[in-house]
């Protein structure tokens, strides 16, 4: 068994090796090949080395057998523990399902309320900020901490602009402009 990132492992079924793609969560990028290392990755890759490293992982299908890259879709077990659910109530996955593969879905936003309400992880006040590997972008606005509200913009272009800046510097959606998580930030200015 191996850890490709927080949301990814690569298992031997049968002697095969097999990609799994965890159910129900998505966790920071690491390895995006088009994407710099988004902030609180490697910490999610690092807790799901920790969750499954060296162990014998249980598998759980849902409904899809995979996804469109192929990777296994299943819930990952260790003994009594479910790792997708750890790591959203650990703060280190935000919820992504998809129909049909909801059966944990309620368990999973639960979990995430929860860490967003302690702050823990993803939902941390103040994220560290990875070191540019590129020059960064022109400032658009302030993405030091949680300062921004959908009411400081005018229209949606400005909040979006806002929304991709922190995420290209690796803060992620730092104001929470995007509480749909769908990456359109302030869907109801102008």
């Amino acid at each position: 068994m191996r850890v490709i990132d927080g949301d990814t492992i690569e298992v031997s079924i049968g002697g095969e090796l097999y990609k799994v793609r965890y159910i129900g969560i998505d966790t920071p990028e690491t390895k995006h090949p088009e994407k710099p290392v988004e902030w609180m990755g490697a910490e999610a890759a690092a807790k799901n080395e920790e969750l499954v490293g060296g162990k014998i992982v249980g598998l759980e299908k849902d409904i899809s057998e995979t996804d469109q890259y192929g990777r296994l879709l299943r819930y990952v077990w260790t003994g009594d523990l479910m790792v997708n659910a750890e790591l959203a109530r650990l703060g280190f996955a935000q919820v992504s399902t998809y129909p049909p593969g909801v059966k944990y879905q309620d368990l999973f936003l639960r979990l995430q309320k929860e860490a967003r309400e302690a702050q823990r992880g993803l939902w941390g006040p103040t994220p560290t900020p990875l070191p540019p590997t590129q020059p960064p972008p022109a400032a658009v606005c302030n993405c030091s901490g949680n300062i921004y509200n959908c009411s400081d913009f005018s229209t949606h272009t400005q909040a979006q602009a806002c929304y991709e800046y922190c995420k290209s510097l690796g803060r992620g959606d730092i104001h929470r402009l995007d509480g749909d998580n769908d990456g359109i930030a302030c869907e109801s200015l102008p």
